[in-house]
Order: C-alpha cells, then structure tokens, then sequence
C-alpha cells in the first residue's frame, strides 16, 4: 500500500520538477541569448573595426556619421579604399536607411544609435569609441566629402611624423575639417564636445578649447572636395527650415558663452565662470 501510494506523489512531484525547471532553463537561455546577440554586435563592431598597427606605429580609428544621401557616402568611401579596415559609419538617419543597404554594409561597420543623433552627439560617440580602441589617433569624415589620390596616405604620414617630432598638436585639418585628424591626448584633456551646439558653432567652440588648451591646430592643406556645401541640408527641407529658425540661436549661445562671435572672442574661460 505504501509502495502504490507514494509512487504516484513521486512521480508527480518530478513531472512538477521538471516542469518547472524545464521552464526555468528555457528563460535562462532566453536571458542568455539575449545577452549573447548584443555582446555578439558589440564584439563584431570592435573586432572588425579594431585599431590596427600603422606602419609609423600609431593606432587610429576613423568615424564617418551619417544622416542622409547613401550615394555620396560611397563615393565618400571610394575615395579612401586604404583607410577602411579601421573606419565606421554611425547611422544617424530617421529610418535606418544603412540596414539594408548591402553595398556599404559590406565595405565598413554600420553603427546604429538607439536614437539619431545630432552632430555633437555623433563627435562625442567617435571619442569614446576611439577611446574604448585604444586610439592615438581618431579620424572624422563627413558623409559628403571625397579624399583626393593619395590625401590619406600623406595624412597618415604627416601624423606619424608629428607623433615621432613629440609635437602638442590637437588637429590637423584639410579642407577645414572635412577630413580631420585629433590626437586623442588633446581631447582627452579638452572634453566633450558641447551638446547645447548640436551642429552649428560647436566646431567653432570645440577648436578654441583646443586652442586655448595650448594645442597647435595644423593646417596641412591636403587636398579633399566637400560635395555641395552641406548637402545633409540640402537633401532635408525640413532640417533646413529647423536650422534656419535655430542658427541665430546658437549664434547667440555661443557669443554668451565666449563674449564675442567666432574670431572676437573676449573670454578664456567659458561664460567667464568663476565656480
């Protein structure tokens, strides 16, 4: 009798076990494979786009951010084939309209944002991911821009030779900053870039921090086209009504921040600020 009655209960009792444990795993490995697939984004990002050991012995990274006009993209990418072992796009564009596009998905790491960002926004993610790398050196392209024959080769070995010369330089640009270079020492010391510039000014703003961080800005004078002004602009009629009603208000943040409009500043110190 007891032998009957109790083999049922036991029974019972490892059905309810396995149950519960069969359903338990089985969140685990839900948890876990949710985990696995972002660490498995993040690891190809990083892997893939690793810094590589340039000849001159210097690590870098290059960044390009993006919002509209995938063509002039790959044209930006065609014009520097030897850069693209180290180079990423950050996708700022409303619909992620990176995703599916395979031609430039298979050339460069597309990076994709939680949310679009603004042109500060992309900057301040290029320095913590030049950081995360381990950079010296991080690069910045726009979207729109296209490297003459032979500008990337000679940027690179105008780099090395200010890292070699021990020199203090915080930039080196070519058609302004189209195509810049940063040393990763300046902005380890210099910062952010100001987020309450989201685009215009905040080169303006950054570049005089730099400056009065007592880094030499270098102009190379290398040759690169910027295609059509800013064609993020001219592509988006909404964006540049946005920027029409909101320029004169960065203007005046700006002339607030450094008492004077690019090239008349008065201040040092931002808005003057003794605390």
């Amino acid at each position: 009798m007891r032998v009957k009655v109790n083999k049922p209960r036991k029974r019972k009792k490892r059905a309810v076990n396995r149950k519960r444990s069969s359903t338990g795993l089985r969140a685990v490995q839900i948890k876990q494979l949710g985990r696995m697939k972002k660490m498995k984004a993040r690891i190809s990002i990083n892997s893939i786009n690793a810094p590589k050991q340039q000849q001159g012995g210097f690590n870098y990274t290059l960044g390009i951010g993006y919002v509209n006009r995938a063509d002039l993209l790959r044209q930006a990418l065609d014009s520097i084939p030897m850069l693209w072992p180290n180079t990423f796009v950050v996708d700022n564009s409303e619909h992620r309209e990176l995703q599916n596009h395979a031609e430039i998905n298979g050339i460069v790491p597309i990076i994709n944002p939680s949310v679009p960002l603004s042109f500060s926004q992309t900057m301040n993610l290029l320095q913590k991911e030049a950081l995360n790398q381990g950079c010296e050196v991080l690069l910045f392209m726009h979207n729109d821009a296209i490297a003459h024959e032979g500008t990337p080769d000679r940027l690179l070995e105008l780099i090395r030779s200010l890292q070699q010369e021990g020199r203090k330089w915080g930039a080196v640009f070519t058609h302004y900053d189209v195509l810049v270079a940063f040393n990763m020492k300046a902005v380890q010391e210099v910062g952010s870039w100001d987020t309450n510039l989201p685009q215009y000014f905040s080169d303006n703003d950054y570049y005089r921090r730099m400056r009065l961080a007592g880094y030499e800005m270098i102009e190379s004078g290398l040759p690169v086209t910027h295609q059509n002004g800013s064609s993020t602009l001219h592509a988006d009629p909404y964006r540049n009504m946005v920027n029409g009603i909101l320029f004169p208000l960065h203007a005046q943040y700006y002339g607030k921040k450094w008492d004077g409009e690019p090239g008349s500043e008065q201040y040092s110190i931002p808005f003057n600020r003794t605390f």
